[in-house]
């Protein structure tokens, strides 16, 4: 994601436009998912919410692709904001991570810095949604004013994994008041 953010950066017809990549909710797609019908096959063995590994945009895609050969003829299209929502609901499914290793991790990049108080300018993580796709969207909507920030500040910005950022995610939930660990936990 780091080496996308830097690329689109330094494009040179991109540079002074806004962002305008935003995926749609998990709890959106799980209403897509379920009005499609999409549980009353995936479901037991099939389930995809039992997934112990994570799901790449390419297996989304040959997943779909196969789909073809499974999916009822009787069943209609899906349109471009159904399949937005079931990408994201899929996403939404990443493992949860470790949160005692996300509490070193997030001290070791430092994301405290900026991320533990708001007086400091940016929000407080642990008052947000920390869904894959919450994170991945307001990544890509807020990166690049996050990195002009961190210039600024001659702060250097973190590579993350993957089994970092689920871990953080998971270290910054143990950290939300009991209301917003519920929704977190949708």
């Amino acid at each position: 994601m780091n080496d996308l953010l830097i690329y689109l950066d330094n494009l040179v017809g991109i540079r002074s436009k806004e962002p305008q990549f935003q995926l749609a909710a998990g709890d959106a797609g799980r209403t897509e998912f379920l009005s499609l019908r999409c549980d009353s096959c995936h479901q037991g063995k099939h389930s995809l919410e039992n997934r112990a590994d994570t799901i790449s945009m390419a297996e989304v895609q040959a997943m779909m692709w196969n789909h073809v050969l499974t999916t009822p003829r009787t069943r209609s299209a899906v349109n471009y904001d159904e399949m937005a929502g079931l990408v994201g609901y899929l996403w939404s499914l990443e493992p949860r991570g470790d949160p005692h290793r996300g509490e070193v991790a997030f001290a070791k990049k430092g994301c405290g810095n900026c991320h533990a108080d708001t007086a400091k300018g940016a929000p407080v993580l642990s008052e947000r949604d920390l869904s894959p796709v919450s994170l991945i969207s307001a990544v890509s909507k807020h990166g690049p004013a996050m990195r002009a920030e961190m210039k600024k500040k001659s702060l250097v910005w973190p590579r993350i994994g993957r089994a970092e950022i689920a871990d953080m995610a998971a270290y910054l939930r143990t950290r939300q008041p009991a209301a917003a660990k519920q929704v977190a936990a949708r």
